[in-house]
């Protein structure tokens, strides 16, 4: 009897210790909450962003959060993730299930969140940066789409828009712009957008045919604003330019079009062996003398004449095919 009540003590004794020091004993379980339908923002499926955890502590607790159960889809579409799937990731995380109590359906519907570009709203961002790398004020610019742009579809994170291929100057016509949707620092999409460039600009336009050799005449040219996109060569917009006012046509020149650079070209005003008057410009005297060309040159160029009665050599710049100025006459 003596040794069956002394058991019987020891027994309760040992209850005792258990109850009260025994960490685990008497500690509630670990609940997992999940819902049938639920959604994520990131790449990857995260227990903690799909389930409520109660009955952890802080470091169970911080483990369980970032539990992967399996890859995300594109944003707006789902896919299923089931209870076995995540019992068996949880026991390969070194979990007990015996202390979780696993509160979800059979089947979980998993969303990946997503957030949406509107196609009209991407192409007028694009504009803004087109308008403001190019030269012309901006209310002379006609920046138009040359395809329409679909709407784009993103995981519902904050994002920045980047452009490639920008403008710049004055170039105009058609070209390409390269969106960059950055999320989280990568670019995650980029998206090719096409636009027409014009500017409207006062240009003069040929009211007739003009043929090769033929000098420029005002006359032959009316004055009017068009939308302008990419030309060859460069804009004339006064008819006073030297290379008008003493050039020549080189290639014809339609009716209707545009006079540019790419029509004209400066002749040689002076050949080399040409007699013409130079002038010395001191102060407010003008001093003038007979010079024999040693080069040919057109408006502008500097060339080597020679005073006929001296042989004395200058450098010259070409004025007109009678006159040229002398420089550092020394």
């Amino acid at each position: 009897m003596r040794l069956i009540k002394r058991f019987s003590i020891f027994f309760l004794l040992f209850l005792v210790f258990l109850l009260l020091f025994d960490g685990r004993a008497g500690a509630k379980p670990i609940r997992i909450s999940i819902p049938e339908k639920t959604g994520v923002n990131s790449d990857w499926i995260i227990l903690g962003e799909i389930a409520t955890i109660s009955g952890a502590n802080a470091e169970e607790l911080a483990a369980l959060q970032v539990v992967r159960l399996g890859k995300a889809v594109f944003p707006g579409y789902s896919r299923d993730i089931y209870r076995e799937q995540i019992e068996l990731v949880l026991k390969n995380e070194g979990f007990s299930l015996e202390e979780i109590v696993l509160d979800c359906p059979a089947r979980i519907i998993v969303e990946t969140r997503s957030r949406k570009i509107a196609g009209p709203d991407l192409v007028e961002a694009a504009k803004k940066h087109i308008i403001a790398a190019l030269y012309y004020p901006a209310e002379q610019i006609i920046v138009r789409t040359r395809q329409e742009v679909p709407e784009i579809v993103l995981p519902d994170r904050d994002y920045q828009l980047k452009f490639e291929g920008l403008p710049g100057g004055n170039r105009l016509g058609n070209l390409t712009l390269q969106a960059h949707i950055i999320i989280d620092d990568l670019v995650y999409r980029r998206v090719y957008l096409p636009f027409e460039v014009l500017v409207k600009q006062e240009v003069y336009l040929a009211t007739r045919p003009i043929g090769i050799g033929e000098t420029i005449r005002p006359e032959d040219f009316i004055r009017t604003e068009i939308a302008l996109g990419s030309i060859s060569g460069d804009l004339i917009t006064d008819l006073e330019n030297p290379l008008v006012r003493y050039g020549i046509v080189r290639t014809p020149i339609p009716q209707d079009a545009v006079l540019t650079s790419r029509y004209l070209r400066m002749p040689d005003l002076i050949k080399a062996g040409d007699e013409v008057q130079a002038e010395v410009i001191i102060g407010n005297m003008r001093v003038s003398a007979m010079v024999r060309a040693r080069q040919n040159g057109k408006y502008g160029d500097y060339i080597t004449v020679e005073n006929i009665g001296t042989g004395q050599r200058f450098k010259a710049q070409v004025i007109s095919s009678y006159l040229v100025r002398i420089v550092n006459p020394g």
